[in-house]
Order: structure tokens, then C-alpha cells, then sequence
């Protein structure tokens, strides 16, 4: 909670403002301040810090800013309440399976992010987006502690880091934001504050400086005002305040957590006396000090004795420094050691006040007023230091005072801005620790610049020059965040994800993240996490809507649902592609389901999506059909394919047959689209000699398909056109289902004739023999009399079949210009669907010759020679669709000697050649 805006408000306006600024106002009347100040959530506290920063920017009476304020907060009261009330069914749920299998508990506790992400995304927009995303992840991390996980495990660093991007984010861009928003207002506000002199140089006159030292102090503009207009102006100091308020925050959060926490030491130190065992001995021994004792506990005793043990070393020997060093008790010493780290902690942490509080119950007090000297001095606030730049010299030479612990060291540099003791205490590899400790010290070092232009200094100061240069050159190292964040590459995914945002270049993440991706970098929730960030940096209007590398990140995402079977998640996420790829990459889930209800409920999703249900649907069946083909053209060589065919459907064929439902359950889709899709898979059936599919295939295609066709193509009275008239490649469509229908029912005919023929016929019963007895012969009479009437009926039957048979083939013979299976509209079809012509007049010769030999030959046996002759005459004669032109030559002379033998039944029978009475015809 060292965070410089709080210093921009006086006493009376952090009293009207919010009561928990008071300790603010410094020193030690407010070290006694209540301690669940210091323990507020993360949104409290980068609201109070946003705020402060926009009452220096002069937006705090702006509706807009108020408005933006109040949604920053990441975590109110009442979410907090609801979120604990709604997951704690979840956190018991988990923690019984934690008993059964704890691995599999853990793994479940990260898959429901992918439906929780997937809720929230089509729910919210922009920063509030971002601020739900990361209560996602916050509310993630608190299931998996609940289940066990420690704070260093995998699980537990990979939602962390993500939970504090997605703040990150949120943070950095609503200031961006609001600064671009606000750019008029700011320059009227400057204008403002030019006329009042804040531009102006900063030197009084000689009568109007202190008396003390030559202390130049402007009661015009004191210096609160002239930090708030650097916050207001200089982006960098602004953006490097909200991370440092974005760190502490975090690592606030994780306190509890550490392996030595402050609340252990806090609770060892309460009302305790500073090294008490140090003072025991003394006074046990107050005659003479023991060896190697300080014999001073004033609060600069340690200190003296430790420079005085520098002082010997450089005079003796090592062993006679062992011999006459001066130092405090060693349990007095590891507990100093203990609660200087614990103080480091708590100001990692942001928690300033609780630092002083801690230092205080120890009894060390001045410890407790050394955090404060830093304050800025205002006109009501009476605990200001006034010598702040002689304190901020002393502290950056006890940061560099090798005597001190190197957690004093670490304390005092992270106040006054001393890079190196403060990087001394951090690991190389904890890149936050290392950002905040670069981040405190930019943010120092520009403030103190700007508080060093505003002041003179009568008198020279010797005790300023040596910290003053050091200072200056911090300052060039740290001179921008870009310089900073070069100092602090790291080539981990979160940390890189994390300095792009810091330096707005979030159009360079979707390429970082996809060359991971490509060498393999990315685990699944990784890989959420980078589909969601470029989602909302493109509502953001930070990347375009169809940036490559986004796209790539939502296919690997995408393919990566489908096989892990969240199908509900996968219509908003192809929704997000280009227009172009939506289609086939939804058609690749709708082609692993089978079950109906599953099937409308992907369709219902992908209509909610905005996606083009009728192209998906139609591309979903062209697909299935297609697969396992070596062509698409069936009819390229048919007769190989029928002689190789099995007539046996497979477990693939009935998949082709029953993705035709697809173009049936999709309202969206004309239903034209299903007569299609279902006669180009008959004709494949039929090609491949699987009659049956075919069968099956046409009777997706509901009966009322032709009104509705009708409707929709604009023929019928519903479509306001003509009845009847359908457009080109709709008429072929109608033509070919009919056509398809009226084959099937011809053959449907053969083979019921077939069955009759050879099944039913009634067979003749034995004969008596001879000298049986008179009743026997009574018997044999009776059954001949029923067979006889019985083979009556069979021949009525056949003659019905045999009739039937060839009014079926007659309707095929005769079929409307330009014949069966042939379209009108050629061009438009084939333009439609290509290969469909072809694959018709393959068709057309394979099943009309073989058809006709098949009838002729049941006619022959049927002993109905006129119909055969009749059928003759239909072949010959000049039809539309030229029957005669399809046979073969071997077909042909078949056929002819089917004709001759025929004839010649007929001229036995009495008739001529073709069937007519000879008779009559010579009467005539």
C-alpha cells in the first residue's frame, strides 16, 4: 500500500473520500490503524489507486470516470458472497472425489474453465470481459487450494499467472482507454492549470525560503500538486503505478501461503521487547558484558558494533576480529532476521501500515517511523516530511550499508529506489518480484525528478552527493518501459504475454503464441487461455477479426474441442472464423454424431451462433458421401464397379444414408437441398448395384417434399409464383427423384413378379395309383379340383404382376421428353453439380437395357408373347430419351431372340408375328 497516488489527497479530502486513505496522511498516529484495512480485496484496492489518479487528472467529478471507477473493481462484497455460495456444491463435489482419485479430481477441476469461459465470453464485452475471465480463474485457484494443491504446483502456477493477465489487461487498457477518451478534456484541464502557474518555475524569492538549511518550499503549488500532474500527464509513471498496485495485489493474495508468513511472525512478536534475550544477558551479567556481546541496545547498538567490527577488520587479523566482534544474542539475531523478512513481505505486498504495525509490536519503533519518511507534505497533512529528499539520501545509504541485514537493505531500497539491494533479495527467476522491484524504482526515480525541479538548495549538502549520483544513475538505466522491460526478458509464455501488454503491443501476441503452438508449447488450457486473450484483444479493437495467427490459435482450439467432445462449445468458437472456413469446420463435428436429438440440439447452437446451418448441413452430407470414394463421378465406369460391388450395404453406407437427415432437420435449409442430396446418393447406390441403399436413401425425402419445393422455390401459392414452375436445376431435381422412384418401383414389380413365379406357384398332387381303393381315388379327386382352382388364381396373380411389371417399364420407356433420367435444363444442372450429367447417361445405359431384357424374359415365361412384342415397338420406336440408342450389341441380340421366340409362340398359337388375329387381320 506504498503506492504514490495516495499521496495526491490531503487530510480533509481522504476523510471525504474514503476512510481507508486515512493512514495516508503519515507517521505515527496512524501506525495504530485498524488491520482489516490493510487486508482489502484486489479491487478495493486498484480502485482507491485508480481514483487517486484520476482526482490528480481532475476526472473524479467526470460521470464517465466515476462510471469506469466503479466497474474496475475486481471483487465487490456481494459478488464475493455469491461467488462462495454458488461454488461451494463444486468445492464439495470435488472434495469427495479427492478421496476416491485425487489426480482425476484435479483434472476435472480445470476442465470446467472451457464451458465457464465459453458462458462468459457470449455474455460479457470488453474490459468487463476481461475483469470475468480473471474471477473465473480466481475462483479456479481457490477450488484447487480447497482440493490440496499447493501454491508452487503446476496446476496452480499456470491459473495464477493467468488470473493476473487477464487483470493485467483489464488494468492497463482501461486507463489507455479512458487517457484517449478524456485527450480534450485533459488539454482544457492543462490550459487550466497553465493560467494558475503550474508550468511555472518553482524558485521563490530569498524572503519566502525557510530559515533552515536554504529549504525552498512553494506555498503556491506544494508538492502533491506537482506529482498529481505527472500522473496526469506522463503515461509511463501512471501505467508503471498501476503495476506495481497490480504485483502487490497479487502477492497480497499469496501471503498466507508462503512458508514463513508475516501472521507467524506478527504473533511471535506481539508485545514483545526488542532482543530480549540480548537484554537478559546483559543484565544477568551487568558487572561485565559477556564476550562478544554488544553492550549497547539503543536502536543504533547493533549497528555501531557491527561498524566496528568493519572498522577492526580492516586493522587486524580475521582472528582476532572473530575474537573481539561485537554482536546481539544468536536467538535474538535469527529472530531479527525472521521479522526484518516478514517486513519485506508486507511491503512486497503493499501493506505498508502493517509493516509499521509489525515493526511496532516488536518494539521497534523507529523502524515502524523509517517506512514513512517518504510522505509527501501537503497543507493538511501534518505528518508530511519536509526533508524528504535528506530522508531519501539517508535511506539509499542504508540500502547500500553492507552492516545491515540484507532484508534492511532490501526495505529501505524499495522507498527510496535503490535497483541493486532491492534485485539483491530476488531469485533470477521470479520475473514479478524482479517487475515490481524495476517498476517501484521508475516510478521513484521520475518522481523524484520532478520534485527536484521544483526545489533549490541554498547551502551546499555533502550527505546528498554520493546518494544523488547513484539515484541518477538508476534513473538511466530505468529511463523507459521499454528500457525497463529489456532488462527483464524472459522467454516463459505468461512472462512474454505479460510484456507485451506492459508495452501495447498486443498485435504481436498472436504470432508469439502461435509459433508455440506450432513447436508444441501449448497445453490445452494454455491454448484456451490464447484463444480467449486474442477474442478480446478484437474487442478491444486491438487485432483485426480475421488475423491470421488468431485464426490458427481457433483451429487448433476448435479441433481440439471436437476430440475431446464438448460439442456445445464449438458453434460459438467456429462462429469466430472467417466466413469461408465456418463451414467446413462445423461440418467436422456434425459429421461424428448420430443420435437425432443430439443432432438437432448442434443445429439449434449453430443457428444461436449466427452460422449458415443450410451450407453446413449440405456440405455434412456431400462429405459423408464422398468419403471412402476414389471419385466423386459414379458413373465413370459403372460397369466395373458393378461387377465388383457388393450388394450388401456397410456399416459406411448406412452412415452416407443416415446423414441425410442433417438436410432434413436443418429448417434452414431448402428442402430441395434434401431431394438433391438424396437422389446423388441413390445414383451412387445404384452404380455400386446396392439397390436396397438406394431404397433407403429416397425414403429420407419426406411426401410432401414437391409442395414444399414448390413453396420455397416460388411455384406454389406460398412462394407467390406460378404453380408448378420450378428454376432450372429445382426442376431437374423433382425430374430425377420421380424418375429415381419410378425405377425402383419397376424393379420393385420384377421382383414381386419374380417371387410369385418361382415361390407361389401350387404344386400339382400325386396321382392314386392304380387299384388304390374308391375313397382314396375320391381324395386325389378333391385335392386336383383345389389345385386347379388354385392355379387359377396363381395365373390371375401373375397376369396382374406381369401387367404391372410392364406398366412400370412402359412408364420408364415413355417418360417425358427428354426421357428418364435425363434434365431439361443440362447446363444449369451440370453447373450445379459437376459430374452429374455423366453420371445420369451411365446410369441411363446400365438400367434401361438390363431392365427391358429382365421384363422380356419374365413375359416370355409368363406366355404373354403380345406384351413382348409390344415392348419391342416401344424400344423401336423414336421416343424422347431413344431407348433403342442405350443397348449394347450383345443386349440387342438378346433382345431379338427373346422377340423371335415370341413370334413364334404367336404364330403357333394362331396369331401373326406380332400378335394380331390372323383371322381378323385377313378379314380386314
Amino acid at each position: 500500500q506504498s503506492r504514490w497516488p495516495r499521496q495526491l489527497f490531503d487530510a480533509e479530502d481522504a476523510a471525504d473520500e474514503n476512510s481507508h486513505h486515512h493512514y495516508w496522511q503519515g507517521g505515527a498516529a496512524t501506525a495504530t490503524a485498524n488491520a482489516a484495512d490493510e487486508t482489502a480485496t484486489f479491487g478495493n484496492i486498484i480502485s482507491q489507486d485508480t481514483m487517486a489518479i484520476f482526482k490528480g487528472r481532475g476526472l473524479v467529478n467526470n460521470p464517465l470516470a466515476n462510471s469506469s471507477l466503479a466497474s474496475i473493481s475486481f471483487t465487490n462484497n456481494n459478488s464475493a458472497v455469491l461467488q462462495q455460495q454458488s461454488m461451494a456444491p463444486t468445492v464439495t463435489a470435488a472434495t469427495a472425489a479427492v478421496h476416491e482419485i485425487q489426480d482425476e479430481a484435479q483434472l476435472a477441476a480445470g476442465e470446467n474453465l472451457f464451458a465457464d469461459f465459453h458462458q462468459v465470453i457470449g455474455e460479457y464485452d470488453g474490459l468487463e470481459l476481461c475483469r470475468r475471465l480473471a474471477d473465473l480463474c480466481s475462483d479456479q485457484d481457490a477450488l484447487l487450494r480447497r482440493l490440496g494443491l499447493r501454491l508452487g504446483s503446476q496446476q496452480r502456477r499456470a491459473i495464477g499467472w493467468e488470473c493476473q493477465t487477464w487483470r493485467l489487461l483489464a488494468l492497463l487498457y482501461r486507463d489507455r482507454m479512458t487517457a484517449n477518451n478524456s485527450a480534450e478534456d485533459a488539454m482544457g484541464d492543462r490550459d487550466a492549470e497553465v493560467d494558475d502557474g503550474i508550468d511555472e518555475p518553482m524558485v521563490e524569492d530569498a524572503d519566502q525560503s525557510d530559515s533552515d538549511g536554504g529549504y525552498h518550499w512553494s506555498q503556491r503549488h506544494p508538492e502533491k500538486h506537482l506529482v498529481a500532474h505527472l500522473y496526469a500527464t506522463d503515461a509511463e509513471v501512471r501505467e508503471f503505478q498501476l503495476l506495481i498496485d497490480w504485483l502487490e495485489a497479487a502477492a497480497a493474495a499469496r501471503l498466507d501461503e508462503l512458508p514463513s508468513p508475516p501472521d507467524a511472525c506478527e504473533a511471535a512478536a506481539a508485545g514483545g521487547v526488542p532482543w530480549e534475550h540480548t537484554l537478559h544477558l546483559l543484565r544477568r551479567s551487568a558487572a561485565s558484558v559477556p564476550a562478544g556481546l554488544v553492550n549497547r541496545l539503543d536502536p543504533d547498538g547493533p549497528i555501531a558494533a557491527a561498524a566496528q567490527r568493519k572498522q577492526f577488520s580492516l586493522q587486524h587479523q580475521q582472528q582476532e576480529q572473530q575474537q573481539h566482534s561485537l554482536q546481539l544474542a544468536d536467538l535474538d539475531r535469527a529472530a531479527e532476521d525472521r521479522l526484518l523478512a516478514a517486513g519485506f513481505q508486507l511491503l512486497r505486498a503493499g501493506q505498508l501500515q502493517r509493516a509499521g504495525r509489525l515493526f511496532s509490536s516488536a518494539g521497534q519503533h523507529w523502524r515502524a517511523a523509517c517506512l514513512y519518511g517518504w510522505q509527501l507534505p501537503s497543507n493538511g497533512n501534518p505528518y508530511g516530511n519536509p526533508r524528504r529528499d535528506l530522508w531519501r539520501a539517508a535511506a539509499w545509504s542504508a540500502s547500500s550499508d553492507c552492516c545491515l541485514s540484507r532484508w534492511e537493505r532490501a526495505i529501505f531500497a524499495a522507498l527510496c529506489g535503490s535497483l541493486d539491494p532491492l534485485l539483491a533479495v530476488f531469485p533470477p527467476a521470479a520475473w514479478e518480484d524482479r517487475l515490481w522491484a524495476h517498476a517501484r524504482c521508475f516510478v521513484e526515480a521520475r518522481v523524484s525528478d520532478c520534485l527536484g525541479a521544483a526545489t533549490t538548495t541554498g547551502s551546499t549538502c555533502p550527505e546528498l552527493t554520493g546518494p544523488a549520483a547513484a539515484a541518477a544513475s538508476v534513473a538511466k538505466r530505468l529511463t523507459s518501459r521499454e528500457t525497463v522491460m529489456g532488462r527483464l526478458e524472459c522467454r516463459e509464455l505468461w512472462p512474454s504475454v505479460q510484456t507485451a501488454l506492459i508495452l501495447d503491443r498486443p498485435g504481436t501476441l498472436p504470432a508469439m503464441l502461435a509459433g508455440r503452438l506450432a513447436d508444441g508449447e501449448l497445453d490445452s488450457q494454455e491454448l484456451r487461455f490464447a484463444v480467449h486473450l486474442a477474442l478480446c484483444l478484437q474487442r478491444l479493437g486491438l487485432l483485426g477479426p480475421d488475423e491470421p495467427n488468431s485464426v490458427k490459435l481457433l483451429h487448433s482450439f476448435i479441433d481440439g474441442l471436437i476430440e475431446e467432445g464438448r460439442t456445445d462449445l464449438v458453434a460459438y468458437y467456429t462462429a469466430r472464423l472467417p466466413r469461408d472456413e465456418q463451414v467446413g469446420w462445423y461440418g467436422k463435428l456434425l459429421q461424428r454424431i448420430e443420435d437425432t436429438s443430439a443432432r438437432v440440439h448442434c443445429l439449434q447452437l449453430a443457428e444461436r451462433a449466427g452460422l449458415d446451418t443450410a451450407a453446413i448441413t449440405v456440405s455434412v452430407v456431400e462429405s459423408v458421401r464422398r468419403a471412402d470414394l476414389d471419385t466423386a463421378d459414379c458413373g465413370a465406369n459403372s460397369n466395373a464397379a458393378l461387377a465388383g460391388a457388393s450388394e450388401q450395404l456397410t456399416e459406411a453406407d448406412r452412415r452416407k444414408i443416415n446423414a441425410l437427415d442433417w438436410v432434413i432437420l436443418a429448417g434452414a435449409t431448402p428442402r430441395i437441398e434434401a431431394v438433391r442430396q438424396a437422389c446423388a446418393l441413390a445414383r451412387l447406390f445404384l452404380a455400386l448395384n446396392k439397390e436396397q441403399g438406394a431404397r433407403d436413401a429416397l425414403a429420407k425425402v419426406p411426401d410432401d417434399s414437391l409442395k414444399l419445393v414448390e413453396a420455397q422455390e416460388g411455384g406454389g401459392s406460398d412462394g407467390g409464383g406460378v404453380p408448378g414452375s420450378l428454376p432450372p436445376v429445382a426442376s431437374d431435381a423433382m425430374r430425377e427423384l420421380a424418375g429415381l422412384k419410378a425405377y425402383l418401383a419397376a424393379q420393385e414389380a420384377v421382383a414381386d413378379w419374380t417371387v410369385h413365379f418361382y415361390q407361389a406357384r401350387p404344386e400339382r398332387p400325386e396321382p392314386a395309383p392304380a387299384g388304390a381303393p374308391y375313397t382314396e381315388k375320391l381324395f386325389y379327386e378333391q385335392r386336383e379340383r383345389r389345385y386347379q382352382a388354385e392355379l387359377e388364381r396363381w395365373r390371375h396373380l401373375l397376369s396382374l404382376h406381369t401387367r404391372a411389371a410392364m406398366s412400370r417399364l412402359e412408364d420408364l420407356l415413355l417418360w417425358p421428353a427428354p426421357g428418364w433420367l435425363a434434365d431439361q435444363f443440362t447446363d444449369q444442372s451440370e453447373a450445379a453439380e459437376p459430374g452429374r450429367t455423366a453420371q445420369l447417361q451411365s446410369l441411363r445405359r446400365l438400367y434401361l437395357p438390363q431392365l427391358c431384357l429382365c421384363v422380356a424374359r419374365l413375359l416370355l415365361q409368363a406366355e404373354q408373347p403380345s406384351f413382348l412384342t409390344r415392348l419391342a415397338e416401344l424400344i423401336a420406336a423414336e421416343s424422347p430419351g431413344r431407348v433403342g440408342a442405350l443397348f449394347r450389341q450383345d443386349q440387342l441380340q438378346q433382345l431379338f431372340m427373346l422377340i423371335r421366340d415370341a413370334a413364334c409362340r404367336l404364330l403357333d398359337d394362331g396369331f401373326d408375328a406380332f400378335g394380331y388375329d390372323m383371322s381378323t387381320t385377313g378379314e380386314q
